[in-house]
């Protein structure tokens, strides 16, 4: 029953649609039985709004886990809009609640405004200008100080969109790692020590082999030369020995 009633009411009513110069579109509805037209006017703008609003806004997002910077580093704190959409004309803010201001940078109306930035950040936070059309807001955070350690938030107004990101400064890491080249050195050194210990024990009980070698042959030596005066002399012994005996023949012949 009601939806013949709303068949029967449709029928009733005429519908012309125009376009205006504004990019508008007017639709005059006319009821049939009683006379009366009324106009509706839809524009363009409104609609496409609408239909982005039910689409849904992009998104604040950046990198989930903490990020750990050394003092002395230069480092990016990732945040991007997903959709990506063109930031450069948005208001971007990075900022730390424990600070008083608490901006670390602010960017609106397409520059950087330096006079709304904590003092101990100035000349240290920049964004990437040529990316931001990309949705890419990250923040660039040089030569990194120990007080630099919090909490960082991303926020974007105009979309009512924030992300959040931790930063770890490790101020010992790098005295650590200095000690432990150090600590390694010294190992090596004294592992290069102990190997040369090695080779000059090894040398010296080969110095000590060919001293003992060179004493065997000497003693060899002095041995033979000992052996050979010997015959020489036994030789001179038995040749004098026959010498007499020839004299004591002759004598014996006469």
């Amino acid at each position: 029953m009601v939806k013949e009633l709303e068949k029967q009411r449709n029928e009733n009513m005429q519908i012309n649609e125009t376009e205006d110069p504004q990019n508008s579109r007017m639709f005059r509805v006319k009821d049939s039985q009683s006379g009366t037209t009324t106009s509706l006017v839809f524009h363009t703008v409104t609609v496409l709004a609408l239909i982005h609003s039910c689409r849904g806004q992009s998104e604040v997002v950046g990198e989930p886990q903490p990020i750990i910077a050394l003092v002395g580093d230069d480092i990016i704190l990732p945040c991007r809009l997903h959709p990506a959409m063109d930031a450069s004309d948005m208001t971007v803010e990075w900022a730390r609640s424990d600070l008083d201001p608490r901006f670390v940078l602010v960017w609106r109306d397409g520059v950087e405004l330096e006079a709304k930035k904590h003092p101990s950040y100035q000349r240290r936070t920049s964004l990437f200008p040529d990316q931001l059309k990309h949705g890419n807001i990250s923040l660039k955070l040089s030569n990194v100080k120990l007080s630099d350690q919090g909490k960082y938030r991303c926020f974007v107004p105009a979309l009512s969109k924030e992300f959040s990101v931790q930063l770890f400064v490790a101020e010992e890491v790098e005295r650590q790692r200095e000690e432990t080249e150090k600590k390694l050195q010294s190992e090596n050194r004294e592992e290069d020590m102990k190997h040369l210990e090695k080779k000059k024990t090894e040398l010296q009980k080969q110095l000590e082999k060919m001293e003992r070698g060179r004493e065997r042959t000497k003693n060899e030596v002095i041995h033979m030369t000992e052996q050979k005066i010997k015959v020489t002399n036994e030789k001179e012994e038995v040749l004098k020995t026959i010498k007499q005996m020839e004299n004591t023949g002759m004598k014996t012949c006469r």
